[in-house]
């Protein structure tokens, strides 16, 4: 009613390629989700705040490099579509953020919903829809598509927001760790670092190019974070999983 069928086509692309992002939070949320109800119903209040933390920990580890390739190149990205699905960069850059949030603080959902919270949840997940939509029926008539994805964003960081609260009014836990800071602040010195040498690059921007940047942002970010982004705890759990790597058993 308020944009065209083109731009939501365009969105619904967008968020094919942002959902790539919460992939490895998809399937770490399948066994955090028990270990919480386990934990509660034990009433081991430290292993549950344990458990949250670090579960914020490990998507921070994973998920913030995707997340900065899509919001830096997710533009560039929809032009394998074809150029009938080019996007202005801050749709894609938004709503990657809002995928990423989503993945950090997906552990205070499940939190208040195993914990018997989940009317709580509820009306959480109810406030952020009637915000979505009052602000989609505001900001479309005049940003169209951007409008939609503002929209969007402002409601779910609000959710989100609202879940922390939550959590640490009933459980005194603070759903981001200290811990998550340290990936999230070397891969965000990094982005930095990239972004200026993007804006100082005036060459084309092919698919090649952006594949390079990409790939030495990841390998990077890997590098450092390997040596200044890990606890004890994630040495001791990454060289159990190299074990069970065929190459690695090899060398």
């Amino acid at each position: 009613y308020y944009v065209s069928e083109a731009d939501v086509g365009r969105y619904a692309v967008v968020q094919t390629i942002v959902v790539l992002i919460a992939l490895f939070n998809g399937a770490l949320n399948q066994t955090v989700a028990p270990l919480i109800a386990r934990s509660y119903a034990a009433g081991d209040m430290v292993a549950l705040r344990s458990l949250i933390q670090r579960h914020s920990r490990w998507v921070a580890l994973s998920t913030f490099p995707v997340f900065v390739v899509i919001a830096t190149f997710g533009d560039r990205l929809m032009m394998v579509f074809g150029t009938s699905f080019t996007v202005h960069w801050s749709v894609v850059a938004l709503l990657a953020l809002v995928q990423f949030l989503c993945a950090l603080f997906s552990s205070a959902g499940f939190l208040l919903s195993m914990t018997g919270r989940h009317k709580a949840e509820l009306y959480i997940m109810l406030i952020g829809l009637v915000f979505n939509v009052v602000l989609c029926l505001l900001l479309i008539p005049y940003w169209g598509l951007t409008g939609a994805v503002v929209a969007t964003c402002f409601a779910i960081v609000g959710a989100n927001i609202l879940r922390a609260v939550q959590v640490y009014v009933m459980f005194r836990i603070v759903s981001v760790g200290r811990d998550a800071l340290r990936p999230l602040l070397i891969g965000g010195v990094l982005a930095a670092v990239m972004l200026a040498v993007i804006t100082l690059d005036t060459g084309t921007n092919s698919l090649i190019k952006v594949v390079l940047y990409a790939g030495t942002f990841s390998a990077a970010y890997a590098i450092l974070v390997s040596r200044f982004g890990l606890v004890d705890e994630d040495r001791v759990l990454l060289s159990a999983v190299l074990k069970r790597v065929p190459f690695a058993r090899w060398r």
